[in-house]
């Protein structure tokens, strides 16, 4: 469970760099978690333009993207 202060600061982190890995995936996770699909949805998306296909990190954001659209909340 992160505290909104927490989520603030990530999302103050995304605003001065749009492209930090560590904070979408935290922000994607969390939102992901609360339901929040179509919010999620964008931090994923952005997250798979960043890495690399072929690590780890970017099967399992993926794997959480497609459940997104496979069910289309």
């Amino acid at each position: 469970s992160l505290s909104n202060k927490t989520i603030q600061l990530f999302n103050e982190i995304l605003i001065r760099r749009p492209n930090n890995i560590t904070a979408l995936l935290v922000l994607a996770d969390y939102n992901f978690y609360l339901k929040n699909y179509n919010l999620s949805k964008g931090y994923y998306e952005k997250l798979l333009s960043l890495i690399d296909e072929n690590s780890l990190e970017y099967k399992s954001i993926k794997k959480n993207l497609d459940k997104i659209k496979k069910n289309k909340w």
